[in-house]
């Protein structure tokens, strides 16, 4: 059984259980309402009537001893017994399409045996509304505690919920506690005592399921629980069996009883004439034909009346089956001395007169016996007019034989046919399933694929508008790049290009004016320019499709240069930080040239010759003042990269006492690693008691900045020092 199934049981209050059958016998006649388990199989039970075993079976409780569950809910062991028995699942609704009220409507009336599901795309808990023969039980489990509610509250809570539901048909197995055998040898001897011989044993209980029959009107039933023509046995047929429908009042009763008496005068003897056997026959299709067009309908009846008797289960229930058995017990009485008494002696009559006239009616009824009623209700026979042999009656009656073998033979054939139309139906149905979710995947693909197809197209005619710009740019740069122009690598003409800081008036204001103060920031840059010299020819040259100096303005070093002389040395003044940048701030107004790609000269000490950096600033004698390295690219500076800058810088200062700065621009961002080891070079903390910022201090009055800029959409911020 399902663990959450177990789960819930075993919390409702409980009471032990012994004696196996017995105790269950007790329990039923206490009406009990709940659970029973010896510790492996489970047992449902609702008004003291067993709903279905699981993981086990009814001989498992023969000698147990286990625990009763006694239920909150009658209608907790309905629903339950009906998830571990399963079912099929006849629709699926959606509350907003199809409220829940409507679909309870439609199951009440129509007698129906299962329940509904509503759990999915619901927040606030399950809901169940459990039916049996039409009537209805609700029950639900709210929020995350579970918290259950039944009756109206549930019912209305769930039609108010938005959801969707499923409808679920299920066939209960209503089983019978078994009796002692004791019993059931004492119920075969008293019903052997009671009946008139038939010439064969009943099974046990037949007899008193006849009687029952009798009783209450309806067709007798096979012992196995089926209708007399072998309909196969249901659900609301055992409830049937079980109980006797509630209402019916003692004269009703009696009324049957002695309906049934009058018909077992006409029974058929043990010693059958053949004439009995083709009146049997024929009685036997015409049966067989009432049964057919009377089974949905007493099938039906049943399962509303087996629904009522099962969910009461109160006193009226006991009366009507206590006033059932009088009756039964009184037609029983009537008819075993009517049959014993005139039932024998116009058997005796008939076999008497067959005897001495040697004659058996005819097939055709034009020469059969005939009776006519007289008003006193005796009858008379009438002799055949033409007499049959009796070699042409046993032909009769084999041919009756052969017929009606033919007959079952062509109804076997017909319920195979059937049974395979039904596995049929079963197969294209599955294959109707599949089909339609295939169907159903293969147009969420096309969607899928139209998208992409649609994306595909913007990216064509995105690219295509790209390639039309780029062919219209180049058409420019071809119309504007004269005959003649070469093309030269951003590498050579990077590594053959000199800047130069000039001034437009020689007595305007300069760099040492911004140094002392005496001039503003936009009178010196008004006045500086910077001015390139290149070793190749620069006249007509094109770098990447552009011309040379269009192109060499939008490099991140003629950038940097030109930031550092017209920006930051203003930005050192009006931070006042001319003090703790001194010597970087000193060396400014002293730079007259600028390599690109350039070269320092090492000491005879140095163990390398010289040095190379991206650019090297120098001052009129050619001393290096200022060197950086670049990182133009996306990925960030590195812990490596700092320390190459660092090791190569730190013999040029030992060597020329003119380097003030090493500097450090990235396009990107700066790791943890190169922050680290800018701290670590220039000695940062909390003890740090230099005057100078981010200062690599060579000696005690030697040393030089090291400086971390930033450039981002043409804009060059310092991160290392903070001014």
């Amino acid at each position: 059984m399902e663990s959450q199934t177990v789960e819930r049981v075993t919390d409702w209050d409980s009471e032990p259980f012994s004696d196996g059958h017995a105790g269950l016998r007790e329990l039923a006649e206490g009406e009990f309402t709940g659970a029973v388990t010896d510790g492996g199989a489970w047992l449902f039970m609702l008004n003291g009537r067993v709903l279905g075993v699981f993981d086990g079976d009814m001989d498992r409780f023969a000698d147990a001893d286990g625990t009763a569950y006694v239920a909150p809910d009658r209608s907790l062991p309905l629903l339950f017994a009906m998830q571990e028995t399963g079912g099929e699942v006849r629709g699926e609704y959606y509350t907003e399409e199809t409220p829940i009220s409507e679909v309870d409507q439609t199951l009440q009336s129509g007698n129906f045996t299962g329940y509904v599901e509503l759990s999915e795309n619901v927040l606030s808990g399950d809901y169940y509304l459990v039916y049996y023969g039409g009537r209805r039980l609700p029950v639900a489990f709210i929020g995350n505690q579970r918290r259950r509610i039944s009756g109206d509250e549930a019912f209305e809570r769930a039609d108010d919920e938005v959801g969707i539901y499923r409808v679920r048909t299920v066939d209960l197995d209503i089983v019978d506690v078994p009796e002692p055998d004791s019993f059931g040898d004492a119920a075969a001897a008293a019903a052997s005592t009671d009946e008139p011989e038939t010439g064969g044993e009943s099974a046990p209980g037949e007899e008193s399921i006849a009687d029952e029959n009798a009783t209450s009107g309806r067709e007798p039933s096979a012992p196995n629980g089926g209708a007399a023509t072998g309909a196969e046995p249901s659900t609301a047929g055992a409830a049937e069996r079980a109980d006797t429908p509630e209402g019916d009042d003692e004269e009703s009763s009696a009324d049957e009883s002695r309906a049934g008496a009058a018909g077992s005068d006409d029974e058929p003897s043990v010693s059958r004439t053949p004439r009995d056997r083709s009146s049997e026959a024929e009685t036997a299709d015409s049966g067989a034909e009432e049964t057919e067009s009377t089974a949905s309908m007493r099938t039906d009846r049943s399962a509303g009346e087996a629904a009522e008797a099962a969910m009461s289960g109160g006193d009226e229930s006991r009366s009507a089956d206590e006033s059932t058995a009088r009756s039964t017990a009184g037609a029983s009485t009537e008819r075993s001395s009517a049959g014993g008494s005139s039932g024998a002696r116009e058997r005796f009559e008939a076999e008497s007169e067959w005897r001495e006239g040697a004659t058996i009616p005819a097939l055709d009824p034009e020469n059969s016996v005939s009776r006519e009623s007289d008003d006193d209700g005796s009858s008379e026979p009438t002799p055949t007019t033409e007499p049959a042999s009796s070699s042409e009656s046993a032909e009769e009656v084999e041919a009756l034989r052969e017929e009606r073998d033919r007959l079952r033979e062509h109804v076997e054939e017909l319920e195979a046919e059937t049974d395979r139309l039904e596995s049929e139906n079963e197969r294209l149905s599955g294959e109707r399933d599949r089909l339609e979710r295939e169907r159903d995947e293969a147009a969420a693909t096309a969607e899928e694929l139209e998208a992409e197809l649609e994306e595909l197209r913007s990216t064509v005619d995105r690219l295509e508008t790209e390639l039309e710009a780029a062919e219209s740019e180049l058409e420019a740069v071809q119309q504007y790049v004269p005959e003649g122009d070469h093309e030269i690598t951003p590498e050579e003409a990077m590594a053959g290009t000199n800047l130069f800081v000039r001034y437009e008036r020689k007595g305007g204001p300069t760099l040492e004016d911004a140094h002392s103060g005496d001039a503003g920031r936009d009178a010196v840059n008004d006045n500086l320019r910077l001015e390139h010299h290149t070793e190749f020819d620069d006249d007509g040259a094109v770098v990447d499709g552009r011309p040379f100096e269009e192109w060499l303005h939008d490099t991140i070093e003629y950038g940097f240069v030109e930031w550092l002389t017209r920006t930051f040395v203003h930005d050192v003044r009006e931070t006042r930080n001319q003090t703790s940048m001194g010597t970087l701030y000193d060396a400014l107004p002293k730079i007259d040239r600028i390599e690109l790609r350039g070269e320092v000269t090492l000491g005879e000490e140095a163990e390398e010759e010289r040095v190379s950096f991206d650019v090297v600033l120098r001052d009129r004698m050619g001393q290096p003042l200022v060197v950086t390295d670049l990182n133009d690219s996306r990925e960030p500076a590195t812990e490596p990269m700092l320390e190459s800058l660092i090791r190569n810088a730190t013999p040029v200062a030992e060597s020329n006492e003119e380097l003030s700065a090493a500097f450090f621009v990235t396009s990107s961002y700066y790791e943890p690693g190169a922050l680290e080891t800018a701290e670590e070079a220039t000695g940062g903390g909390l003890l740090k008691r230099s005057k100078n910022k981010s200062f690599v201090k060579l000696s005690r009055k030697e040393g030089y900045h090291l400086c971390l800029v930033e450039t981002r959409e043409g804009e060059f911020h310092v991160s290392v020092p903070e001014l």
